[in-house]
């Protein structure tokens, strides 16, 4: 929208990316096709990786104690029971790069060192692409110096408006921007990702396996990717059917991942 001057340009405007390093492979190249229009329009475009997928496969040869989880789902080894980590991968593998190169830019372009710790309230606005039927997303920030706008709900769009927004625009849609190995893939959004992807399926495969026993940092119950606490070996081995009480707690997934909208 800002691109086509739908929403007016503010100053010292920049995009900000985030790579965890086991995203949908389709997304990088939506993610370079972005950065080539951003440059054309003068349109600082800022890439930060924290490779997640590599630091959870070398995490039991790390000797780390403590570790910024996904929310894997987790069986309780006695009694079956279903639950799920604290998710902290966003805050450790997202926001905290991103705000990172914020204030690196900010050194660099705007004279603000960025071990100032006093900046003030409201400097640095951050829009966030929440629809209007994800207000329930919204949550209070947390530093004084950053504020938060939401352009979507402002305009009043919904997650239709948005398909249709680049639909009634013939714009290629970005696609669904989640991890491989993320707790919120549904049954079809992995077996999708088994029959066409298996670049993706292969790092998904390797992370659930390995955060199966994470004792090494506190973890007492057995972890999984899928949220019917079924390894994806097997899962694929079965030909993605489930019994009906699996099927009824992976019907009980989440729908985030939607990043891009």
């Amino acid at each position: 929208m800002v691109l086509r001057g739908e929403i007016p340009r503010p100053p010292h405007f920049i995009v900000l990316n985030a790579d965890p390093g086991m995203e949908d492979k389709r997304s990088y190249p939506y993610v370079d096709m972005m950065e080539q229009k951003c440059k054309e329009a003068s349109i600082p475009f800022i890439k930060v990786k924290r490779n997640l997928y590599q630091e959870i496969l070398d995490l039991k040869q790390s000797g780390k104690k403590r570790f910024d989880t996904p929310p894997f789902w987790t069986k309780d080894r006695k009694t079956g029971k279903i639950g799920r980590l604290m998710q902290t991968c966003t805050l450790a593998y997202k926001i905290v790069p991103m705000d990172q190169a914020m204030r690196k830019y900010m050194e660099e372009h705007l004279g603000i060192p960025r071990n100032r710790k006093r900046l003030g309230n409201n400097v640095v606005c951050k829009w966030i692409g929440f629809s209007f039927d994800e207000q329930d997303r919204i949550q209070q920030q947390k530093r004084k110096y950053i504020y938060h706008e939401y352009p979507l709900i402002d305009l009043g769009y919904d997650k239709k408006d948005v398909d249709l927004y680049f639909v009634d625009r013939l714009l290629p849609v970005p696609p669904r921007s989640v991890c491989n190995a993320c707790f919120a893939n549904d049954l079809a959004y992995l077996k999708e990702m088994h029959d066409q992807r298996p670049e993706d399926w292969a790092k998904a495969v390797e992370v659930d396996e390995e955060v199966r026993d994470l004792t090494c940092i506190g973890v007492r119950d057995e972890c999984y990717v899928f949220s019917g606490c079924i390894p994806l070996q097997v899962l694929a081995k079965n030909q993605f059917r489930l019994d009906a009480d699996v099927k009824e707690q992976a019907d009980q997934r989440c729908s985030s991942g939607h990043c891009f909208l």
